[in-house]
């Protein structure tokens, strides 16, 4: 049996900086963005120095409040100072924190489905653009038909076809 206030034992929390390119560093997190490894974090952002710092989230499966807090501080502070902070590899249950941090909603609910949508609406509308710039290739199409070339004023007749 624990105690009342037994002090759990966290996953560590792994900080790898990739690379550094001109005007952008990279840093990559693995483990949990809990209280217990806070300074781990703090201590990362601190260090870089770079004008644009990406942080990769991929390998972080959940983070708390704590963690939610350092990651908004570390936000401001970069800001202020007038550096740019973008985030990589976010899944679902932070995405949902950051939406909804108060909880009010489950994970997968509207703040996960709007993120998503955001994403596949612009694939979407980059389909629509592509497919007014060239001609879809039709269902059942023989293997060596060749879509009129944008601008062409000759249609393409596929052979075998009558025309």
């Amino acid at each position: 049996m624990l105690a009342y206030n037994a002090r759990m034992r966290a996953e560590p929390l792994e900080v790898e900086r990739l690379f550094s390119d001109v005007g952008q560093g990279v840093l990559r997190f693995k483990g949990p963005l809990v209280t217990q490894n806070l300074a781990d974090f703090q201590n990362a952002i601190r260090r870089e120095n770079a004008p644009t710092v990406i942080l990769d989230l991929t390998d972080v499966p959940y983070m708390d409040s704590s963690g939610l807090g350092s990651l908004v501080s570390a936000y401001v502070s970069g800001h202020k100072a007038g550096r740019r902070m973008a985030l990589s590899g976010v899944n679902a249950r932070i995405i949902n924190l950051l939406e909804d941090p108060k909880e009010r909603e489950p994970v997968n609910q509207k703040h996960v489905r709007w993120w998503v949508m955001q994403h596949a609406r612009r694939i979407i509308r980059r389909f629509e653009e592509t497919v007014e710039e060239e001609q879809l290739i039709p269902c059942g199409a023989p293997v060596d038909f060749v879509p009129a070339q944008p601008g062409s004023r000759y249609v393409v007749v596929p052979s075998g076809a009558s025309g």
